[in-house]
């Protein structure tokens, strides 16, 4: 425990650290740092990891598959409690389902991956992260909006990255230096950058949501997001039968806290200032209990 506590999970906090203690002191401009993962430095990433790597065969489709059925099985069992539970059904759909699951699969999920699997670990986990960001912006829109939000798909350079990736990775092309050295540097940033902004987006939303909610509710979305989690990721494996990398970044998945762009797509499409509250004191807990659950997850899969 102690081993996993040092050598990957403090390293993580420590840098979403630096971020936060910035922030506190600093004016931290969070929506262009992360606009810039989104629209250029995330892209590189997925494509740099898709086009350099091995011929990807039928059994990639494993990550993706699993990543769906993960992000279905919990956006499913939140809104069931949603509807049985009374006192969940006073808050936005959206407020319940978004932060139990929808976890930090960039920010903290692929450094955790890197740091405890290496570089084959970030590679699935990155493929996992990509099928999250689709489903966050269609499903996640959705449900945060109460409308189908089908084409702001189309606006994100992560699916024309995928696609570029894929096909370079079918057809074994060989790029020239001049792409794939640029492209190499830009992705290198993007965990560091990601651990920056979730420190710095944690500072800000402490600052901001001074709103009253009920205790009780937060703490019932993070057992959903870690409980609920665990237990649709080990069905999951045990469904697909899935082994190795997969297996162990799909239970991850169950051990990752709330995402923060939980609270800026709640924020920007619920319009309920209750319902972001909620959100941000959600991703707060739950990072807080990702401290205690992640060392757990490390010694599993070393």
């Amino acid at each position: 425990m102690l081993s996993a506590l040092l050598e990957v999970v403090i390293p993580v906090f420590v840098i979403a650290g630096i971020g936060f203690v910035y922030a506190a002191k600093n004016p931290f401009p969070v929506s262009v740092v992360t606009d810039m993962i989104i629209y250029v430095t995330a892209p590189c990433l997925v494509f740099n990891a898709l086009s350099s790597g091995d011929k990807l065969t039928l059994d990639a489709a494993r990550t993706p598959l699993s990543a769906v059925l993960v992000i279905f099985g919990g956006v499913g069992l939140a809104l069931l409690v949603r509807r049985w539970i009374p006192p969940f059904r006073s808050i936005h759909r959206g407020a319940v389902a978004l932060p139990a699951a929808f976890m930090n699969s960039g920010n903290l999920g692929l450094p955790m991956a890197q740091l405890a699997m290496g570089q084959p670990g970030f590679e699935v986990a990155m493929l996992f992260f990509v099928t999250f960001c689709v489903l966050l912006l269609t499903v996640g829109v959705t449900l945060a909006a109460g409308r189908a939000a089908g084409g702001v798909l189309f606006r994100f350079p992560l699916l024309y990255a995928t696609i570029l990736g894929l096909l370079v990775n079918q057809l074994q092309l060989s790029l020239p230096k001049t792409v794939t050295i640029p492209v190499d540097m830009l992705a290198q940033t993007v965990v560091p950058m990601m651990l920056i902004a979730l420190g710095a987006r944690l500072r800000s939303m402490m600052e901001h949501q001074r709103m009253k909610f009920p205790i009780g509710l937060v703490v019932g979305i993070v057992a959903l997001r870690f409980v609920g989690g665990v237990l649709i990721a080990l069905l999951v494996n045990a469904l697909l039968g899935n082994q190795g990398y997969v297996r162990n970044v799909t239970l991850l998945s169950g051990c990752l806290p709330s995402g923060v762009m939980n609270f800026a797509f709640v924020e920007k499409f619920a319009d309920d200032p209750y319902a972001s509250a909620i959100v941000s004191a959600a991703i707060a807990l739950s990072t807080l209990v990702a401290v205690l659950v992640l060392p757990v997850w490390v010694m599993l899969v070393r």
